[in-house]
């Protein structure tokens, strides 16, 4: 997982996914509004957690970061399947946000997250990750 930046541990996963949330939230919520971005996401939240029980704890909550509880709920479980979690929760959420707005304009919001994740690395190395 990119946002990772190397460190997979449950934590570092879990941070990324905090990453990973606040740039898909400052993004598509320009297009959704930012109560649609967490309703959506709360419902990626909700469709996942039968896959993955260790998330059943975890809420999406817009006052804190993105997610509360994840951190805990990770704690202990193979880091295999947190990637898997955390990329399941995006992956539907952005299944979701395509249903809502089209392809097209979901698109148009990952190029902007994507740009913004490759200015990040350019910032924090100094030079583009290849």
């Amino acid at each position: 997982m990119h946002e990772a930046r190397g460190d997979e541990s449950s934590t570092g996963l879990a941070v990324a996914a905090e990453r990973m949330c606040k740039r898909l939230s400052r993004h598509s919520g320009k297009v959704l509004g930012v109560d649609t971005f967490y309703a959506l996401l709360g419902r990626a939240l909700a469709l996942v957690k039968a896959a993955f029980p260790f998330l059943e704890t975890v809420e999406v909550e817009p006052s804190q970061a993105c997610f509360v509880g994840l951190r805990e709920s990770l704690q202990g479980q193979p880091v295999s399947q947190v990637s898997d979690a955390i990329v399941a929760v995006v992956a539907t959420f952005l299944a979701l946000l395509a249903t809502l707005i089209g392809e097209e304009l979901s698109l148009s919001v990952l190029v902007e997250v994507w740009a913004e994740c490759s200015l990040a690395d350019v910032s924090i190395t100094g030079e583009a990750e290849k």
